[in-house]
């Protein structure tokens, strides 16, 4: 991956990049030519580790892309190892075929984070397959292009469709909303505090439907700090664009917020090219 698709910076101060140094084999897993394939079988999950050294106020990007075989298989992802566990993070995420994942960590001190990736099931053997494994550490930005990425949601909700009727084709998200429980998904990205950001993506439904999107920043034990839009969606993809201002104490919400786009039941959501701009710099 080249660094200019994934972000535009001002000044770009550290970056760790390919290969997965900071992210290894530790069970059940094999590789080849840093392509890694984590099993499940017999009751018990596959997993890697690593440490990622960061200096005080930087942020990071881990993304992979990766490929389930079998059913009912679900991978976790989590980074961990700060004196204050608020910046701890946990996802578990549902996967059917294949996707392309990125996650966001911040540093508010010099930390050697710890990195676990790691397979689970429901039901029956799996195997996850692992490439393109790549860092990027960054301290000042004013773009963050989160096209080709996945939303998650720890359920099934959310699938990997194709998007042959845009005018980009490739990929998007899909969010299905069940018929008596509301459903979304989201995506988490770094964010500098106090600036002022537009953030636009692709969305269309199956019928005509409201959602809602929230920037949030919801972190324990602090203020709970969101911006909540309320949108429509049709039949065909529209391009939606949004503005808002960052919390001036960002740095306490881990120093990152989420795109959370929420549905009604019984209505779904298909989402393509999230991309998040600072403006009025």
């Amino acid at each position: 991956m080249k660094l200019s698709s994934l972000f535009c910076v001002m000044f770009l101060l550290a970056v760790s990049a390919a290969g997965a140094d900071f992210l290894k084999p530790r069970w059940k897993v094999s590789e080849k030519d840093q392509v890694y394939t984590i099993r499940f079988d017999k009751g018990k999950g596959g997993f890697m580790q690593g440490v990622l050294p960061m200096k005080a106020g930087e942020y990071a990007l881990v993304s992979f892309d990766a490929v389930m075989s079998g059913n009912n298989g679900t991978f976790s992802f989590s980074s961990t190892g700060f004196a204050d566990k608020n910046y701890n993070s946990y996802h578990k995420q549902t996967l059917s075929g294949k996707g392309k994942y990125c996650f966001a960590i911040y540093a508010p001190a010099d930390t050697a984070v710890k990195l676990q990736l790691s397979l689970r099931s429901s039901g029956g053997d799996v195997t996850m397959t692992v490439s393109n494994l790549n860092v990027k550490k960054f301290t000042v930005f004013d773009k963050l292009d989160l096209s080709e990425y996945e939303l998650l949601n720890s359920s099934d909700a959310v699938s990997r469709v194709p998007a042959e009727d845009h005018l980009e084709g490739g990929f998007a998200s899909k969010i299905v909303s069940g018929e008596k429980r509301a459903k979304g998904a989201s995506l988490k990205f770094p964010l500098l505090p106090g600036k002022k950001y537009k953030m636009t993506f692709w969305a269309k439904a199956s019928k005509p439907t409201r959602f809602d999107l929230w920037v949030d920043g919801w972190t324990p034990k602090q203020k709970h700090w969101y911006v909540p839009f309320r949108l429509s969606a049709e039949t065909e993809f529209k391009l939606y664009e949004v503005e808002f201002t960052s919390c001036p104490e960002l740095p306490r919400y881990r120093g990152l917020a989420c795109a959370v786009f929420q549905l009604t039941p019984n209505s779904d959501l298909t989402v393509k090219g999230l991309k998040i701009e600072q403006v009025g710099k």
